[in-house]
């Protein structure tokens, strides 16, 4: 028999379908369901579903900051990879859910974004790590799970459609897989159109 190869291949997108009420006019409840896909991370598929409130804790012209908390669960599928060395293939866990949006027009040409969302399992997961010489994958510990992503982009507009903007992201995994580094940022610099 052919054995499946480790390759390097990097796809990452989510799919949000949610919806909110608002209680009041800074308040809300919303709900989701969330699918990613991240295979930097070994995750073939994540679904997530999420329930709770949210609030506008500053609204105005050039500046809102949003806030939501929420429980819910995750389910996880993940490579062929972490099947080989872990023996997983998937994991349920109940969560904490935190999801916080700032938005800031600092001046008519500048503009600042930035984004965090922080999963927190309820459970204790297993905490895996690698020999260098042999490869060989054992369990350290158990702990509970945070997975952590930060955005922050700064955007000019250069014309009426166009805009040079520069973004920084961090994506944190507590419990990285064997092989994998907790922690990975990634720089952008680039040219946007919006119409």
């Amino acid at each position: 028999t052919q054995g499946e190869e480790d390759t390097v291949k990097s796809e990452k997108w989510t799919t949000v379908l949610a919806g909110q009420y608002d209680f009041c006019r800074s308040g809300y409840g919303s709900a989701a369901y969330i699918w990613e896909q991240d295979s930097n991370n070994n995750i073939e598929m994540r679904e997530i579903t999420v329930a709770g409130i949210g609030s506008y804790l500053v609204s105005s012209e050039p500046l809102n900051l949003n806030l939501f908390l929420g429980a819910g669960q995750t389910d996880e599928d993940y490579d062929h990879i972490v099947k080989r060395y872990t023996a997983i293939d998937n994991r349920t866990y109940n969560m904490l859910y935190l999801y916080q949006t700032l938005e800031w027009q600092i001046t008519e040409w500048l503009t600042l974004s930035q984004g965090v969302r922080l999963i927190h399992s309820f459970s204790e997961m297993n905490e895996f790590s690698m020999e260098d010489e042999t490869s060989a994958v054992s369990v350290t510990g158990q702990s509970r799970r945070d997975l952590l992503m930060v955005k922050v982009e700064l955007q000019v507009p250069i014309r009426q459609y166009f805009s040079i903007f520069s973004s920084w992201n961090l994506n944190y995994d507590s419990h990285p897989w064997p092989g994998n580094d907790s922690t990975d940022t990634l720089t952008t610099v680039g040219l946007r159109f919006s119409h």
